[in-house]
């Protein structure tokens, strides 16, 4: 699944609008979005253009035409819900061998409440899956912030019955958080989003509809990232995330 993630986050690139002043840190020394050149901007289309600028020009956060632009809130999506460019640009990784095809997809085990692998052979905490839902930690997988810092993040937002008073006393403290928000979230409050995004905090992914992540095919996987993707970008004046929180960790 990682390397689904790579393909989403990093294929190809393309020249967004003009962004107004918005500060973001670093994580591990890199900033919490993909720079303007870096190549993933070339998955994401561009919308209208003025007849004398070649900036692209997002509707108004939360409006119709907004809204018009993404999928229904919480349907997990499927592969024909993928765009066609997201799609072409896992079929050349899989071509060039860079995702694997012969990986099972998991099943979700109603009685211990997490997914299973090949009926329960496959040991989800060993190197074939290591699977964070059971705690297993990947070499390539960020846990902790780095030795002597604090870092502050919240999963699942933005939600109306905690995160305005969340995002209120982080701008009292003068603290920054990172916000891995679900997709729907922000289709459903899209004041609360740019709430959090006015106040100077960090956005990053955590899929469009929360699902576990192993139990859905290589297309529904870039389909839930790429929502998120496009959401924040058209949100936030063309910035991509460059991190991703696996819901429930799977």
């Amino acid at each position: 699944m990682l390397s689904i993630v790579l393909l989403i986050l990093g294929l190809q690139s393309a020249c967004l609008a003009h962004l107004h002043h918005h500060t973001s840190r670093t994580l591990h020394g890199q900033n919490a979005y993909h720079p303007l050149d870096h190549p993933v901007h070339q998955l994401f289309g561009r919308g209208s253009t003025t007849s004398n600028s070649t900036a692209e020009v997002f509707p108004k956060v939360g409006t119709t035409e907004w809204k018009a632009l993404f999928p229904t809130p919480f349907q997990t999506l499927t592969k024909d819900k993928a765009r066609p460019a997201w799609l072409d640009a896992l079929n050349q990784v899989k071509t060039q061998g860079l995702i694997p095809t012969n990986v099972p997809i998991g099943k979700y085990n109603s009685t211990s409440g997490y997914p299973e692998y090949n009926n329960g052979q496959l040991d989800p905490k060993g190197d074939v899956v290591c699977s964070a839902s059971y705690f297993c930690r990947g070499p390539d997988d960020i846990w902790d912030a780095p030795e002597g810092h604090v870092g502050i993040s919240f999963d699942d937002g933005p939600l109306p019955e905690s995160s305005p008073l969340l995002y209120s006393f982080l701008k009292s403290q003068n603290q920054i958080a990172t916000h891995f928000f679900i997709g729907s979230n922000i289709f459903q409050n899209p004041d609360l989003f740019l709430q959090a995004f006015e106040n100077g905090d960090d956005i990053a992914c955590h899929t469009w509809s929360h699902p576990y992540m192993t139990t859905l095919s290589d297309e529904a996987v870039v389909a839930e990232l790429g929502w998120l993707l496009e959401i924040v970008r058209v949100s936030s004046g063309g910035r991509i995330p460059r991190y991703w929180r696996p819901p429930y960790g799977d």
